[in-house]
């Protein structure tokens, strides 16, 4: 539950201050904001923070994000 409250915490830091995107602390991968998805339609990749639901994301590859971004 701690790296997804940490996730939670820096997303929306990131939103207040504006910014498209920040560093995830455990993988050191930048992660696009919701501010930056929401400017764009879903690209299919199953992004964290999708603010489309994942309308474009394969079905096979939905489930896995889904399980995957429990680890969070």
């Amino acid at each position: 539950a701690l790296p997804l409250a940490l996730a939670k915490a820096l997303h929306r830091k990131a939103v207040t201050l504006g910014r498209d995107t920040y560093i995830d602390p455990p993988t050191g991968y930048s992660v696009f904001t919701s501010l930056y998805l929401r400017r764009r339609p879903c690209c299919g990749n199953g992004c964290r923070h999708c603010p489309h639901g994942h309308v474009n994301v394969p079905k096979r590859a939905c489930g896995a994000a889904a399980t995957a971004g429990t680890d969070w």
